[in-house]
């Protein structure tokens, strides 16, 4: 088996950054990653659910072990046989070979190889390790633990040994090892870009420059584009543009649900579920269409860019058909980091995704197609490539630049906006100010009172800093007991977290829900003692997302609750969002459909529909289809008395005004609600 297995590394962009750990001593991690997947090579099924013992005689599930040994490559998810060892994983058991798990490392992980060239000339320390790494790979790595896990699996394998005064050195073995290794070299993964470097960008074909031509001549259709790119599967070795390749020649000539979802279950070992997010990322993306019930083909520009062979055609079609993509290479150079950007979506162009994983997987796009590269651990600037192609796109405006011309025409632009950023910068800074604990306590209450629920600030000694009332009046959701934990290094550590404490107060104040909020947390076993100790880690930018999506889709002070339940509440939460944001979709459908009807005018049929003819009308731009319920429930709340925008009559439904004139009413309710006080 081994001789057919390939061993050579795969592409540093989808190597994993991350080392699997095992619990006990790393002395031990051998032989327990041994007995692991020993198990599961020996049972045909193997529910991730299932509990398993370790060294120190604690139960985790093996979910918890596939966590930690996919990204390594040595265990698999497949949807009809659960966990499964991969190909590696069993030449490894077959063998015991260190060489062959080290390979396996090496292949999947980075800075494996790498590390060890670095102790080619002569023993180092970890912390030495470490600064080698983000020198020389943009690693990023602000503490020293991932070094740590790679030089204990070396050590435990045989190919390093403790050299003394905290160095570690390569054995003989290790040394052998080395030469046979492909190691990445930093040149050769950043190159440096000369400033006369001549690059070309090709032109686009014709179904893909009219798709360009439309938003170029018409603003509105910026407003079509879709907010959400919801999941982009891919398997080892694979980038993301690879499989939206190999998905769209797929569906040539045409491709149902069900062979939809059997192809990303044989290519990637994806749930039905997780295929199903695919495919509507495909429709999204604009690579497919539909072709019947059930079915679909390949859009022509999508044909278009598999014929041509340019991936730069991928990118001007998800311009096209999702926001931020063009816009991205706007500010990707001044705000590098996919959190930030995503920020920035939000606020300046209306992009309603719950967090950052759109803003990423965009990002992965621009990333494989030379758009972008990386200057420093998940810091990203444009290549010449992308500043050619940025200048090309139609952009959308943002908002700040529309506002500053709405105040040229004497429209005063809402301040909400503003308030908020100014009270997302104060919390980020903050976060990081160590000095001066109370001012990042005084921010979260801010945060939390920008939510609609009671905040106050407590801090000292003995004290909880904030005390969170999750409701109005009489109507409570519980109570929380919320500590600030700052941190000039950006991450909070488990030894600054006193879970005792937390207990006490909660105790004191009668609190349902317990929670820390800090800029991020150490990986690893703090976690592992939050959910025991059910304690929600909030970490600052899922408060930025929270605080955000109020804008978009506010939450009641029940939903703001899931932020402090530490084991699915944040899952609920994007789930919820989802909802929202299919809800705000079918209703643009829905709206849009009623005022083409309207605009034709028909003399024989009029301007009104019906529920089956909306459903008819719209049930390929949305997916999964809409519900005969949730289709209704849209069009009562359209035609409610406050709203007043459609009639329900005999024949069907009927637009009484422009949508801005109902807009308008609403906005005046808005108003009236804001002045008045609780």
């Amino acid at each position: 088996m081994t001789e057919e297995l390939s061993m050579e590394p795969l592409n540093w962009t989808v190597r994993n950054g991350s080392m699997p750990v095992m619990p006990g001593s790393s002395r031990d991690f051998k032989e327990h990653l041994k007995a692991v997947l020993s198990s599961v090579k020996r049972d045909v099924f193997n529910d991730p659910q299932t509990s398993m013992r370790d060294t120190s005689g604690k139960t985790r599930p093996l979910s918890w072990y596939a966590n930690q040994l996919a990204p390594a490559g040595l265990l698999k998810r497949q949807p009809d046989l659960g966990i499964q060892l991969t190909p590696f994983a069993l030449a490894w058991l077959e063998t015991d070979s260190p060489e062959i798990l080290a390979r396996v490392f090496h292949r999947h992980n980075r800075y494996i190889g790498e590390l060890m060239s670095h102790l080619a000339d002569g023993p180092r320390t970890i912390v030495q390790l470490t600064a080698l790494a983000n020198t020389d790979f943009r690693l990023g790595w602000k503490s020293n633990d991932p070094v740590r896990r790679r030089v204990s699996w070396l050590t435990n394998l045989g190919f390093l040994y403790d050299a003394g005064d905290l160095r570690h050195g390569l054995t003989e073995s290790g040394m052998e090892l080395l030469k046979s290794l492909s190691v990445a070299e930093p040149a050769l993964l950043w190159p440096e870009q000369s400033a006369s470097e001549q690059v070309e960008l090709s032109r686009p074909g014709p179904e893909v420059a009219g798709l360009l031509d439309a938003l170029r001549s018409d603003d509105s259709e910026h407003d079509r584009r879709g907010h959400v790119v919801s999941y982009i599967p891919t398997s080892s070795g694979m980038t993301a543009v690879d499989s939206l390749k190999l998905l769209t020649s797929a569906a040539i000539p045409e491709i149902n649900v069900e062979n939809f979802d059997a192809l990303c279950t044989q290519q990637f070992g994806i749930k039905s579920s997780s295929a199903k997010s695919a495919l509507t990322t495909m429709r999204t993306l604009g690579l497919y269409r539909a072709a019947g019930r059930n079915r679909f083909t390949a859009s022509p520009a999508a044909q278009e860019w598999l014929d041509g062979g340019d991936d730069t055609a991928l990118i001007r079609i998800a311009h096209y058909h999702v926001r931020f993509v063009g816009e991205l290479l706007r500010h990707v150079d001044s705000l590098k980091r996919a959190p930030n950007l995503h920020e920035l979506a939000a606020s300046e162009y209306g992009v309603e995704a719950a967090n950052s994983s759109t803003t990423s997987r965009l990002m992965q796009l621009l990333y494989a197609t030379g758009m972008i590269h990386d200057v420093a651990y998940a810091q990203y600037e444009t290549t010449p490539l992308g500043r050619l192609l940025r200048e090309e796109l139609p952009l959308a405006t943002p908002k700040s630049e529309r506002e500053r011309a709405a105040i040229l025409s004497g429209l005063a632009p809402s301040e909400v906006v503003s308030d908020l950023d100014s009270l997302v910068a104060e919390l980020r800074e903050a976060s990081v100010d160590s000095a001066n604990p109370t001012r990042f306590e005084k921010s979260i209450v801010a945060a939390f009172e920008s939510l609609g629920v009671s905040a106050r600030h407590l801090g000292g000694a003995g004290r909880t800093d904030v005390l969170v009332d999750l409701g109005v009046g009489a109507v409570s959701s519980g109570r929380a007991i919320v500590d600030g934990k700052s941190a000039g290094s950006g991450i909070v550590t488990e030894k600054a977290i006193s879970f005792q404490a937390l207990r006490e107060h909660r105790k004191k104040h009668a609190a349902k829900y317990a929670a820390v909020v800090a800029p991020s947390f150490q990986e690893g076993r703090l976690h592992e003692w939050a959910h025991e100790e059910d304690v929600a880690l909030i970490s600052i930018d899922q408060l930025v997302t929270v605080l955000q999506r109020q804008l978009v889709t506010p939450l009641a002070p029940s939903e703001v609750a899931l932020l402090f339940k530490p084991s699915d509440g944040w899952a609920n939460l994007v789930d919820l969002w989802d909802g929202y944001d299919r809800t705000n979709e079918l209703t643009r459908l829905v709206v849009a459909s009623l005022v083409r009807e309207a605009k034709e005018d028909d003399p024989l049929l009029g301007s009104s529909l019906d529920t089956r003819s909306i459903y008819r009308e719209l049930r390929d731009h949305i997916h999964p289809r809409p519900s005969e319920e949730e289709l209704q429930g849209v069009l009562s709340f359209l035609s409610a008395p406050f709203v007043r925008l459609v009639e329900a009559g005999k024949t069907g439904y009927t637009l009484l005004e422009s949508p801005a004139t109902a807009a308008y009413r609403l906005r005046s309710l808005s108003r009236v609600l804001e002045s008045t006080t609780e």
